[in-house]
């Protein structure tokens, strides 16, 4: 990692007393420049901007670098040139979405069919569908129901069965007696003891039978809120047809940053420009207490003081 790629940051600005910059130099073997501290946590915040996921010049790279700088016309244009790893279908519908979300799942399902815990695990975490909201046509609910409703037809299983091999599901509250929380991935396969749904772990899998679970609900489609923190090969993200308070440009750079090798946008125009020029708002005030007033280049003023002018950085994005 070179120093242009380590970005220094104490709540918005570069700036690190001495001491800090030294340390720095030390743990890192890179230089940092020595400047006055802006902010009440001073020189105690590092933001890493180079990612290990993707390369810096793939078109991943260069469609994060153009969400997380509000260029809607850039990243738009972008889209439209037809790079590998890149693949945007500007005219969505219900029914050729789901086709698509079944090939990326093909195989993922023949593994899972098949009862081979490690080989369904990989193979689930090549591809994932990630959206914007929970509810709608093109929400977590009616793409994961009506997902569920083309398997059980093609596996002809009866429509109130919930549990068949290849569902895959996620925990939604924490089970400390089990060893499950809230995020836990688990895939149901045909074992010998039956139906079983399956978790990884570093002993290899834990078995739980469908009863014992607690709280969950199935995980082919997820919003990009709870992939935050995971990585795939593929993603495919898909945006609500309408306009939403939650299409914002740090929930459009999220989903798109979880893909190592390509991303699969699923979205009209309109709504990836409303994506990229909408920064999520934040009421807390904690900016704006965290923030220096410097009276006359002086003194510093208590925490109540309103906040100075800032620089545009990259945590701008939230």
């Amino acid at each position: 990692m070179s120093s242009d790629e380590l970005a220094i940051s104490a709540g918005i600005t570069p700036a690190f007393n001495a001491s800090a910059a030294a340390d720095l130099q030390r743990l890192t073997g890179q230089s940092v420049p020595v400047e006055a501290p802006t902010s009440q946590l001073g020189d105690a915040v590092v933001l890493l901007t180079h990612s290990h996921r993707f390369a810096g010049d793939s078109g991943i790279g260069e469609l994060a670098r153009r969400i997380n700088g509000g260029d809607a016309r850039g990243t738009l244009s972008l889209l439209q040139e037809g790079r590998s790893d890149l693949h945007w279908q500007s005219a969505p519908t219900p029914t050729a979405l789901l086709t698509r979300i079944e090939q990326g799942y093909e195989g993922y399902l023949q593994a899972a069919r098949a009862g081979e815990p490690a080989a369904a695990f990989a193979a689930f975490n090549q591809f994932r569908v990630l959206t914007a909201q929970r509810e709608g046509a093109f929400g977590v609910a009616g793409l994961n129901e009506a997902l569920e409703a083309r398997y059980k037809r093609r596996f002809k299983l009866a429509e109130r069965e919930r549990w068949y091999a290849g569902r895959a599901v996620m925990v939604q509250s924490n089970d400390y007696a089990l060893g499950l929380f809230n995020g836990d991935i688990g895939i149901c396969l045909q074992t010998e003891l039956g139906l079983r749904v399956l978790f990884e772990s570093e002993e290899g899998f834990r078995s739980f039978t469908t009863a014992r679970l607690p709280s969950h609900e199935t995980a082919l489609a997820m919003t990009v809120h709870k992939s935050q923190g995971s990585e795939f090969s593929e993603v495919l993200l898909v945006l609500p047809e309408q306009p939403s308070p939650l299409l914002t440009r740090s929930l459009f750079y999220t989903g798109i940053t979880r893909a190592k090798h390509k991303v699969d946008i699923w979205a009209l125009a309109p709504r990836i420009s409303e994506a990229v020029n909408t920064k999520a708002e934040r009421a807390a005030g904690l900016a704006e207490r965290l923030a220096l007033a410097v009276e006359d280049g002086a003194a510093h003023a208590p925490l109540s003081a309103t906040s100075s002018s800032h620089q545009p950085s990259q945590l701008g994005l939230f």
